[in-house]
């Protein structure tokens, strides 16, 4: 069993504040002792919605606490509040993902995304699987401001695949200073939906190749600083930003035959990711940040929890920041609070199926500050 959290103040970012373990304060050190603490409000404060305080409980016994029937984990109640945020983006309300949109909706979602500024280039560039290298297409996003070299980073997509969502972060990089290089692992296999529960899984060692690849693309450019790449994934892609530095991960990589180009990935966020579980026991070995709200039903927090703190417990720059009240694609400009009923989630009995999805503005402010900072401090700040 784990033992206690160290607890110790640390200051929360701004004023749309999470529940952190591993580190909160983004101004100061890049690690800290801070294991978990309460911060609010959250964005639906007033909504009357829980505020469950687990602050000083350990992994362990969050995780109980979330299979609890009167934990964490039981159904969202559909409060009218919790929408209120949509009004500020009245071209978006149809929800991004609960329904299919119509084409001219769509349309629409991508002109309000993109158009902002330039949509990325188009490219492909070969993977890493040995003996039979894959074309994966994606997008490129250059920043203004002279030849570089610039840091950069690699968006990696979750099971729904590439987004409107994916291609506004991307240009929200771009702005930042970044090549921003969206990685699209659907399209190159011919996969339209992947959270379908039918839809068969793709091999992980299939999107571990894609980031190899994509790393690669980019150290060749000479406008891309090498030195200062790092990876962002979401829900399904967000297992793979941690695995492309996770110690244990690029040995089984090397064993058959693929290994990651000097000097690697710098540094890697994980947005509500998949697959903690299969990491709990791993090691990264450059600094991560882990974003996900505590309501999460699709990937739930318990097992990312266990996972950061048995890392730092090892010696990993690993941080974790949890927001109360919040659902998976709380990021998602648009996405109304709904129930995905026919997605698969390993988290229900025969893993299917539903999953509970919403935008929350606070959360969404409070990610992009915190990447902001962690990106500046070890993709640029070397």
């Amino acid at each position: 069993m784990l033992g206690e959290p160290i607890r110790q103040p640390c200051e929360p970012l701004g004023e749309q504040r999470g529940l952190v373990a591993g580190g909160a304060d983004v101004d100061g050190p890049s690690r800290s002792n801070c294991m978990v603490i309460m911060c609010l409000p959250s964005a639906r404060a007033g909504c009357g919605s829980r505020r469950t305080r687990i602050s000083g409980r350990s992994p362990s016994e969050w995780a109980r606490l979330w299979a609890s029937p009167m934990g964490l984990g039981r159904k969202p109640a559909r409060q009218p509040c919790a929408r209120f945020s949509l009004s500020l983006y009245p071209a978006l309300r149809r929800p991004v993902y609960a329904q299919p949109m119509s084409r001219p909706a769509r349309v629409a979602l991508l002109v309000a995304v993109l158009c902002g500024g330039c949509a990325g280039a188009p490219i492909a560039f070969p993977n890493a699987t040995p003996g039979a290298p894959l074309d994966v297409p994606g997008w490129e996003y250059r920043p203004d401001g002279g030849p570089g070299p610039f840091p950069a980073v690699v968006l990696f997509h979750g099971c729904h695949g590439v987004s409107a969502s994916n291609h506004e972060w991307a240009r929200w990089f771009r702005e930042q200073g970044y090549v921003a290089l969206v990685v699209d692992s659907w399209r190159a296999r011919g996969i339209g939906d992947g959270c379908d529960a039918r839809t068969p899984d793709v091999p992980s060692t299939e999107r571990f190749d894609d980031a190899v690849g994509a790393l690669r693309f980019l150290q060749a450019k000479r406008y891309v600083d090498r030195h200062g790449i790092g990876a962002i994934g979401w829900s399904n892609g967000g297992v793979f930003a941690i695995a492309v530095i996770n110690g244990p991960s690029l040995e089984r990589a090397r064993r058959r035959g693929v290994t990651l180009p000097e000097p690697g990935f710098a540094a890697a966020v994980g947005v509500y990711p998949g697959g903690c579980f299969s990491l709990v026991h791993e090691l990264v070995t450059r600094p991560l940040l882990v974003l996900l709200g505590d309501a999460d039903d699709w990937t739930i927090p318990g097992p990312c929890v266990e996972m950061v703190e048995r890392m730092r417990q090892r010696g990993a720059d690993a941080t974790i920041v949890l927001y109360p009240g919040v659902y998976h694609y709380f990021d998602v400009i648009g996405q109304e609070l709904t129930y995905l009923p026919d997605v698969g989630n390993r988290n229900k009995p025969g893993e299917c199926c539903g999953a509970t999805v919403g935008f929350d503005p606070g959360a969404f402010a409070d990610a992009r500050a915190r990447v902001a900072a962690f990106f500046a401090r070890h993709l640029k700040g070397r």
